[in-house]
């Protein structure tokens, strides 16, 4: 399920266009599931390259007394995919 959450969110960054997300610098929510919470936080940051965005997502739920964490990275170029 945490793996769903980043795609999710990874996604809707892709989808509406990187660069329209760089002026919030760090989004946030949650996401209940079967009991479990899952908090996610997602971070862009531009690159030194023109056009170059770096996106982390941050994906924490505690199952049976631990707590866990997804951390997925990955670049995006400053294109949109809206038509």
């Amino acid at each position: 399920m945490a793996a769903s959450i980043a795609d999710r969110q990874l996604t809707i960054i892709e989808y509406a266009g990187v660069e329209n997300f760089i002026e919030l610098g760090q989004m946030e929510g949650e996401f209940e599931n079967d009991q479990v919470r899952y908090v996610w936080q997602a971070a862009v940051e531009e690159m030194e390259i023109d056009g170059l965005y770096e996106v982390a997502i941050l994906v924490s739920f505690r199952q049976h007394e631990r707590q866990y964490s997804l951390l997925v990275r990955t670049r995006l170029n400053g294109t949109s995919s809206t038509f």
